[in-house]
């Protein structure tokens, strides 16, 4: 009776051990990838959100510059409409 619980211990340390290279060899194979998606994050998608943020500022420039020019455009329009009225007012 020893002597098989002895075996079927001896069984189940094997295969602990086993499993315990196995999960050695996983954990390895997933810091390697986490290396590379890292290494990827850092050089490829950083770049890219930099580059995103550079183009949005460049954006929001111009479309500050066209809103001025906009603006300067109706304030000489609402004053072109007085001077017509003014003008037209004058001739009655």
């Amino acid at each position: 009776m020893d002597e098989k619980v002895f075996d079927l211990l001896e069984k189940v340390y094997i295969e602990l051990q086993d499993t315990k290279k196995e999960l050695k060899q996983d954990i390895k194979c997933i810091d390697s990838r986490l290396t590379k998606l890292e290494i990827k994050i850092e050089n490829d998608i950083s770049q890219k959100i930099s580059a995103l943020y550079e183009d949005r500022e460049i954006v929001h420039d111009r479309l500050s510059k066209i809103e001025d020019k906009l603006d300067r455009i109706d304030n000489k329009i609402e004053k072109q409409e007085i001077e017509i009225k003014v003008l037209k007012g004058g001739k009655k």
